[in-house]
């Protein structure tokens, strides 16, 4: 049960919320809390199918959600330009954005622009489509940005964000791609406060959760990695419960932007959601704003242009 104050939204006003990887795990979960609440939710994802097949059982649990799917693929450029072109056609609002979804420990893979895989899906392309859903973010009063994070952005070093390691280790890269989240999300906040903006950036983390990512340990090719997963799998709370400093973060009324949500349990690892400190690595501004500017880069986007449009 939570123990955080929600007031829902009346329909004759009613919010729109996207959620990225929205068909399954810890997005399913918090897309089902956001229609729960009246939130007409888009859930962002790559395969439509599973989409609209988590959309079904959604709407059986509760026949008043109002869901909606459609085609993302964070992985591509592309594809993050038209679902935002598309989102901003049908919509002139969006208060909630849950930055969930994510790859992890796979193998080493280039997308179409050239970027690793999991620093393409996990940041870049949140990044980006933050970005280009910022149009309808700033004029959204109370508009909310929930980046999820991990906690194995604690095993990333800092610097490797601008220099990352020329040998591809799959664990270390999904660590780096997590700190990247937390990175984004710290900016994100300060960014919103020098404009002026109406709008929160918040992260939270899920901390050892069931989700389909664990796959990536069970089905290892590696003796080692399946049986650390099966190991780790005791520590494990369900997606319901991974799910809810993310949804803490995107429902709460007391909730402040820059906060940081996690289980409150020992470690992290699992237990009612509670706020917790950010990673001191984060604060380090030259190299976060470095690393902005870098992501901009990359993405061959422009926040300071979108603020000012």
């Amino acid at each position: 049960m939570n123990d955080f104050t929600v007031h829902s939204p009346t329909t004759r006003n009613q919010p729109v919320a996207v959620v990225t990887g929205g068909n399954s795990g810890l997005g399913y979960q918090t897309a089902g809390a956001l229609a729960k609440h009246g939130y007409r939710v888009v859930l962002a994802c790559r395969n439509t199918l599973k989409g609209e097949t988590a959309a079904q059982t959604l709407r059986a649990a509760n026949p008043k959600a109002d869901i909606q799917i459609s085609s993302l693929d964070l992985a591509c450029f592309t594809s993050v330009q038209n679902f935002s072109l598309d989102l901003q056609s049908q919509y002139t609002r969006l208060d909630r954005l849950i930055n969930n979804a994510g790859i992890m420990a796979v193998p080493h893979a280039l997308t179409k622009e050239g970027h690793e895989s999991q620093y393409a899906v996990n940041h870049l392309g949140h990044f980006l489509l933050t970005q280009q859903l910022m149009p309808l973010l700033k004029h959204t009063p109370g508009a909310r940005v929930v980046s999820v994070t991990s906690l194995a952005a604690g095993m990333a070093k800092p610097y490797q964000l601008l220099d990352p390691p020329k040998r591809y280790d799959k664990w270390k890269t999904y660590s780096l791609s997590k700190l990247a989240n937390l990175m984004f999300g710290l900016e994100l906040h300060y960014l919103m406060q020098r404009n002026g903006l109406d709008a929160k950036s918040l992260l939270a983390h899920p901390g050892f959760s069931q989700t389909n990512l664990q796959g990536s340990l069970l089905n290892s090719k590696k003796v080692s990695e399946r049986m650390t997963g099966k190991a780790l799998l005791w520590l494990c709370q369900p997606a319901d419960q991974g799910a809810l400093p993310i949804i803490q973060a995107a429902l709460s009324d007391t909730v402040q932007s820059g906060d940081f949500y996690a289980p409150s349990g020992r470690f992290q690892i699992k237990g009612p959601p509670r706020k917790v400190p950010i990673p001191a690595a984060a604060f380090d501004s030259r190299l976060r704003n470095a690393f902005w500017a870098l992501s901009e880069q990359q993405t061959r986007s422009s926040y300071t242009t979108t603020l000012k449009t």
